[in-house]
């Protein structure tokens, strides 16, 4: 019974150094992918949160790479003779290859359109928007409700960019004022923040806080 007993202990012992064993290899190889996704995963971990917050939307749709590349084929089918419109959609497809790029589809009623947004670490840079042809319906609604959202949520986003690749757009969101730091800031506090918000309309409007 001792001889049994003291076997049974060496065979536990055995087993468990064994598995500690394993246990670091595998620890280890976490470390070590983890550090990898730290470094290379937070684009993707800020595309993902986008995406998520996004999906409420009815009119917001981000789309993968491939989708968004079919709905452009789409359109320049429809515009085979039209070689300046080919082109526009050329350059947005394009962009759409970089690693960093996050396309959404915006589709209202008699209109479409493809927002293309550069996720950094700091800001939701917008470098073009490029449009079906035959819309009918502006975006200008729609893309301030757009903007909104990226503000509420923090995104700061950025139309810098755009002003090089589609002029038109870039004036539209300058007449829509989104450019404007204390604009943002009013719509960042109404949602984060309503007692601050009151504070900065008050000053805005010329009032007293106190």
């Amino acid at each position: 019974m001792k001889l049994y007993g003291m076997l049974y202990s060496l065979l536990f012992t055995s087993l468990y150094t064994d598995a500690s064993n394993h246990c670091n290899i595998n620890l280890s190889g976490f470390l070590k992918h983890s550090r990898v996704f730290k470094q290379s995963g937070f684009i993707f971990n800020k595309q993902d949160r986008l995406r998520v917050q996004l999906s409420k939307f009815d009119n917001f749709k981000p789309v993968g790479k491939d989708e968004c590349c079919k709905i452009i084929n789409k359109w320049k089918l429809e515009n085979m003779e039209d070689r300046d419109y080919r082109h526009m959609l050329d350059v947005g497809m394009r962009q759409i290859c970089d690693y960093n790029i996050f396309p959404v589809y915006i589709h209202i009623p008699k209109a479409e359109y493809i927002v293309i947004n550069l996720v950094t670490e700091k800001n939701v840079n917008i470098i073009n928007i490029i449009d079906r042809k035959n819309n009918t319906n502006y975006i200008d609604k729609v893309i301030l409700k757009y903007h909104v959202f990226l503000v509420q949520y923090n995104y700061n986003p950025n139309y810098y960019e755009l002003k090089s690749h589609n002029m038109k757009h870039f004036l539209n969101i300058f007449f829509l004022n989104f450019l404007s730091d204390q604009e943002n800031k009013l719509i960042y506090f109404k949602k984060n923040d309503y007692i601050r918000f009151l504070e900065e309309d008050t000053k805005k409007r010329g009032g007293n806080t106190s």
